[in-house]
């Protein structure tokens, strides 16, 4: 199932859209993706939220920051108050806007890190989602010169919250170095057919067992586990947006025995890659 392509209308010098969603009848099944960032805030709802490549049960105070063109939706299951609205709380906003803001004020410069973390898609606490509803709800209803105060506020919370969570795997984020970056960018390439780690450590000029100690310490993954979550990635984008047989996308993605890829799916994804897109062709 390929996404459509939202076109998010913004109203003349202002930097954000904000939306007050409020649905009776539930949440339906959108599968849609856009430019923009999206901040939502879902209320009295309960039921599955897709993200990318992540398919996971959601309820009341589900927070996330969505990436630019990452496929989403929220789909819900019932309201925990039936007399009341299934409730998203949305702010758009884009990535050139907020650079410049960044640029603009390097007191606010700490926000970089939360975007780029935010490249997939990142899910906060509940607690998270709990401690801004006012301040979002405040900022939906402002006149638009309040908005923009409001939001740097909320911001800056998300960028405190140690428990947030990326939801993709495909959009991994790892920290900043200068050595490693040139491998990071190579393995997203060429991840199907990846570089031993020989050659991968005379990229930077490391020792094998000194490569695969930094870059473990900087992605928290193995350079095995990184290749193996970027591949299952890329199979879940193609299982949901495309028709190819599971043994064909398997070899596409680089893995030469079929077992293996329904093995490493399931332990990554809890679901085997037929159930993974059964689960879209549902809707």
């Amino acid at each position: 199932m390929k996404p459509f392509l939202e076109t998010i209308s913004k109203a003349p010098q202002q930097s954000l859209t904000v939306l007050d969603r409020r649905l009776d009848d539930g949440i339906p099944f959108e599968w849609h993706q856009h430019p923009e960032y999206e901040l939502t805030l879902t209320l009295n709802s309960q039921g599955h939220r897709y993200v990318g490549d992540s398919i996971a049960p959601y309820q009341d105070d589900d927070l996330v920051l969505v990436g630019p063109n990452t496929p989403h939706t929220w789909h819900s299951d019932s309201a925990p108050t039936s007399s009341k609205p299934h409730t998203a709380l949305v702010v758009w906003f884009s990535e050139a806007w907020l650079r410049q803001l960044v640029t603009l004020c390097p007191e606010w410069s700490n926000l970089q890190h939360l975007i780029d973390r935010a490249r997939g898609a990142l899910r906060f606490s509940n607690q998270t989602g709990a401690a801004i509803r006012s301040d979002l709800q405040e900022l939906i209803e402002a006149e638009p010169e309040r908005r923009l105060l409001t939001f740097v506020q909320i911001l800056q919370m998300l960028n405190t919250d140690t428990e947030a969570q990326p939801l993709c795997r495909h959009f991994l984020h790892t920290p900043p170095d200068d050595r490693l970056q040139p491998v990071i960018d190579r393995l997203n390439r060429e991840y199907a057919n990846p570089p031993t780690a020989a050659e991968l450590a005379a990229m930077t000029h490391l020792s094998v067992s000194s490569f695969q100690r930094q870059f473990q310490r900087h992605t928290r993954l193995s350079p095995s586990q990184y290749i193996a979550r970027l591949r299952i990635g890329q199979a879940c984008s193609q299982l949901i947006s495309s028709q190819t047989q599971i043994a064909i996308i398997a070899q596409q993605v680089g893995y030469q025995s079929l077992a293996q890829f329904n093995k490493t799916f399931k332990s990554l994804k809890g679901l085997t890659p037929r159930q993974f897109r059964a689960q879209f062709r549902a809707h």
